[in-house]
């Protein structure tokens, strides 16, 4: 169960009850964005050009807040919004095929406390 979620300058930190944290970068998060401006621009494989401060903007998080019990959505710096299911990110993030040095730090075990 997810307990509380951090925003930090390139990431979201999400704390779960049982310790678990699992930090997803924006710019995976902001890759993953499927409102029909973004599905049409992947569908036409269309590269995205950015200028320094637009790239700046892309994945950086101006807001954030929960929708109901099972999204939360993003304003984006560039004022564009997305909303993602806890769910579909969770799941997307935890089955990409990390390699294991990098995955051992996606989800780092909580030693008990003594």
């Amino acid at each position: 169960m997810l307990k509380e979620v951090k925003k930090k300058a390139k990431a979201l930190e999400f704390g779960f009850v049982d310790g678990r944290v699992l930090e997803i970068p924006t710019s995976w998060l902001r890759s993953r964005c499927s409102c029909a401006i973004c599905l049409a621009n992947s569908e036409q494989s269309q590269p995205l050009f950015l200028t320094t401060s637009e790239s700046q903007a892309y994945d950086s998080i101006k807001n954030m807040e929960p929708v109901g019990n099972y999204a939360f959505s993003v304003t984006w710096g560039d004022s564009h919004r997305s909303i993602y299911s806890y769910e579909r990110v969770f799941l997307e993030f935890e089955n990409i095929p990390w390699p294991e040095h990098l995955r051992a730090n996606l989800n780092p075990a909580q030693e008990p406390a003594s």
